[in-house]
């Protein structure tokens, strides 16, 4: 059952970070506990063991963990506390109501009761403990692992406010060793930990001719005619790709597969986790793992689709390398989950790109939902005027630190409306409940991660897309009339839209192309058709910005 831990902390580390509001009714603590109790029941339902023998899979994940806990104790808190509530009280709203966690669980309750339909058999059948119900004590063990977690998550999330990585000795921006912590998963790889002056994206220095100053892996001179490789192969027109955005640029997803219990299934949640329950290495702007199928290695495991079979993943950077190798790991993913535009214009700060030293670079300014999203009221929303202040004063920054020759591509606040029409009636993973369910129930706690448009109120939510669309239209104005030194812009729609007309087409339903935790992302699939609906026009429209086509990449391939 180390599953029902690593989920709830999952969900504790996705409201602590994406959602900022005054909760009600419980809030975070609330939606954490029903969750857990309901993984619980998913659990104790899917084994075939006992529920002690379930239990103790508990404690032995926590103990090989070096969580500080004594997990006899708390297994033995779930079958004599939580158990035994289920029995009496049904649903687990009811259940963290009783424990306290939920302070209005009839006011905001999740799961219908009663529930003759219920896809779950009655607790009943589920725990088989004695008519006798023990009186309902404090789960000491319960709150101090509870307790715990969150220091856990603070701690990790207080490292990361920075959105630089955390492993780099020289300071250059880049990590040589870890994939997590904001280190390869986001940029490319650092190939020199402790020398400032190589890292991936800048120009070679002296034709690297002894060394690799670029990490793009050539380097060294042409036996034959005495030129250096670099020289040889890759002297024209060459470009690296970063993106700022939120959480759609980040790629959150938490795996479907966390949901049920399974062996392996969570050893790779701390790796999850220290990358932000994001999965950047596969997303649409700077993924960099082919065509994958799940396997046993963490660094090529993706989020779950709802096919749970392939994982998909093409990128602008992978369209960008196969065009040309010699930009290999030039990619940077400047995206946080939960940032708005303001927030945008520090996170953008912490970009790696030296005016005269480096490369220049096609960039991506995706901040496509979190002025609406990110806020509980319509008075939170950005006005179009605080939007187009926060963008300029953004793009102001780039001008200044991006090298000449960039470009710069504005894509538009996404059409959040369509989620709901999508979602709303399909059943939440939690079973015996819709999206509708589940997104009204987060509004009713106040923890909504996108009150505007996963709401029923069809009011809210088409004042929510008006809005947006204000601020898509400041987007092309800026466009339209400001210009700047170093680099050309071009506006793009995001192609939510585009992608379910494409998906449609298939016969597939369209509801796998969202991710299945919050029914607010991309899924796997949606990731890698979002590329494609903007490459193709950036390639039409914009050929230079992609790079030239490298008539050496074969001889690349073969060398190095």
């Amino acid at each position: 059952m180390k599953w029902n831990v690593v989920v709830l902390v999952g969900v504790a580390w996705f409201f602590a970070n994406v959602i900022v509001v005054n909760a009600e009714y419980g809030g975070v603590g609330c939606a954490a506990c029903t969750v857990l109790v309901r993984m619980i029941e998913l659990s104790v339902a899917a084994h075939t063991d006992t529920v002690e023998d379930s239990l103790s899979h508990l404690c032995i994940a926590l103990e090989s963990g070096g969580v500080p806990l004594d997990c006899h104790k708390l297994a033995l808190e779930i079958r004599d506390v939580v158990f035994p509530l289920l029995l009496r009280l049904r649903t687990p709203d009811r259940v963290c109501g009783a424990l306290g966690s939920c302070t209005a669980p009839e006011i905001c309750p999740l799961f219908p009761y009663p529930n003759p339909n219920s896809r779950l058999p009655p607790p009943s059948s589920l725990f088989p403990l004695p008519s006798s119900l023990p009186l309902l004590t404090p789960p000491t063990q319960l709150l101090s692992l509870s307790g715990y977690l969150q220091s856990v998550v603070q701690n990790i999330a207080s490292n990361l406010d920075a959105h630089t990585p955390v492993d780099d000795p020289d300071s250059d921006g880049f990590s040589h060793h870890w994939r997590t912590l904001r280190g390869r998963s986001w940029r490319g790889r650092d190939c020199e930990a402790h020398a400032s002056k190589i890292y991936p994206g800048r120009k070679p220095f002296g034709g690297d001719v002894e060394y690799d100053s670029n990490c793009n892996g050539i380097y060294g001179v042409d036996a034959e005619s005495g030129i250096p490789y670099e020289e040889l192969y890759c002297s024209h027109d060459q470009r690296g790709i970063m993106v700022l955005g939120d959480s759609i640029g980040a790629h959150f997803a938490l795996p479907t597969s966390w949901y049920f219990p399974g062996e392996g299934v969570y050893d790779d949640f701390f790796f999850t986790l220290a990358n932000e329950l994001c999965w950047p290495q596969l997303s649409t702007y700077t993924g960099f793992i082919d065509n994958i199928t799940f396997s046993d290695n963490r660094w090529d495991n993706c989020p779950d689709t709802w096919q749970n079979s392939t994982c998909p993943s093409r990128s602008i950077y992978m369209n960008m390398r196969n065009r040309n190798l010699c930009m290999h790991r030039d990619y940077q993913n400047l995206s946080v989950s939960g940032a708005d535009s303001g927030l945008a214009y520090g996170n953008v700060k912490v970009l790696a790109r030296n005016q005269t030293r480096d490369q220049p670079v096609t960039f991506f300014y995706a901040m496509i939902g979190d002025d609406i999203c990110d806020h509980g009221s319509e008075e939170g929303w950005s006005t179009p005027q605080e939007f187009r202040v926060n963008v300029l004063k953004t793009l102001s920054f780039l001008n200044e630190t991006l090298p000449p020759e960039s470009s710069v591509i504005l894509i538009g606040l996404v059409n959040g409306e369509v989620l709901w029409d999508v979602l709303s009636e399909h059943e939440y993973p939690l079973q015996d409940i819709t999206y509708a369910n589940w997104w009204d129930w987060l509004n009713c706690l106040d923890i909504s991660y996108c009150w505007g448009w996963l709401n029923s109120n069809a009011t809210i939510r088409h004042d929510a897309t008006v809005r947006a669309n204000e601020l898509t239209q400041q987007l092309r104005n800026i466009v339209a009339t400001v210009q700047f030194s170093n680099f050309d812009m071009a506006f793009y729609d995001y192609p939510l839209v585009e992608v379910l007309a494409r998906w449609k087409l298939t016969g597939r339903p369209l509801w796998e192309l969202i991710e299945p935790f919050d029914g607010l992302h991309l899924s796997q699939v949606g990731n890698a058709l979002a590329n494609d609906a903007l490459w193709e026009k950036i390639a039409v429209e914009h050929p230079t910005w992609i790079g030239t086509v490298n008539p050496h990449n074969a001889e690349i391939r073969n060398r190095f």
